[in-house]
Formats: C-alpha cells, sequence, structure tokens
C-alpha cells in the first residue's frame, strides 16, 4: 500500500514533519509517497515535485505495472484505490490501469480514519497484493 499526499500541513499539526520540512515542502511543492513496507512500518518512500499529486499517481502506476509485467501481481484480490477526498485521483489510476488490467477488480474506497487525521484531504493511493515481496 503506497498514497500520496496533496500537503504536508496536517503531517506537520500531527508532529509528522518538523517545521523546516513543511516550510520547504510547501515552497518547493514536494508530494511525499508514503509506503507500508513488508514488516507493517510507513514512512517515506519517494518525493515527487508538482503542483498537484499527478506525478506521484503516475510513479505509484509506474511502480504497479512493473510488478505487474513481472508476474508479481495476485489479480485474484482487487487492486484498491484508497483516498480522501480525491475524484481527479481515483480518475487518473482508473484511466491509467483499466486497459492493463480492466476495471473490474478496481475499487475506490475511502481511506481509514488514521489515514485522514495525518494527512488531511486530496490524498490518493494504491493498495495491492503480491505475489513474493518487493524488494527496493
Amino acid at each position: 500500500m503506497q498514497f500520496v499526499i496533496d500537503s504536508m500541513e496536517w503531517l506537520y499539526k500531527g508532529g509528522r514533519c518538523s517545521g523546516l520540512a513543511f516550510l520547504l515542502g510547501n515552497k518547493l511543492h514536494l508530494h511525499p509517497i508514503i509506503k507500508l513496507d513488508s514488516e507493517g512500518k510507513m514512512g517515506v518512500y519517494k518525493l515527487k515535485r508538482d503542483k498537484g499529486i499527478n506525478k506521484g499517481i503516475d510513479t505509484m502506476v509506474d511502480e504497479l505495472l512493473v510488478n505487474l509485467n513481472e508476474g508479481n501481481i495476485d489479480l485474484s484480490y482487487p487492486i484498491m484505490i484508497p483516498n480522501v477526498i480525491s475524484p481527479n485521483g481515483i480518475k487518473r489510476v482508473q484511466h491509467a490501469l483499466e486497459k492493463h488490467i480492466g476495471n473490474k477488480i478496481l475499487f475506490p474506497i475511502e481511506a481509514s480514519g488514521i489515514i485522514c487525521c495525518h494527512v488531511g484531504t486530496e490524498v490518493c493511493g494504491l493498495a495491492y497484493l503480491t505475489k513474493r515481496p518487493v524488494t527496493k
């Protein structure tokens, strides 16, 4: 599971990032991609620079497609699109993936309350099951 965050404001307010990281992140239009690793820990996986979250979404989709081409995605389980008020993010993910896997296993879902209170609004992610752990 991974998701891209639009604003670092809620990370700062919740004590998840420093004031300096908050200021620089907002000035440079940085959007962190948070990823859940194989040990169950969440952390910043990558930073993308853009006015919105589109580059972050594209990065997550590209990673999913790499795993799909390697045969590492278990397509018997749904691919979920967890989001917090991100209709444009959902559309972008669906449009990018429907030509590769169809739309029968793509499910937009509302992200949990924990994610909502820590990252605010305009958050979009991808959650899928891999056959073997991804090592990156």
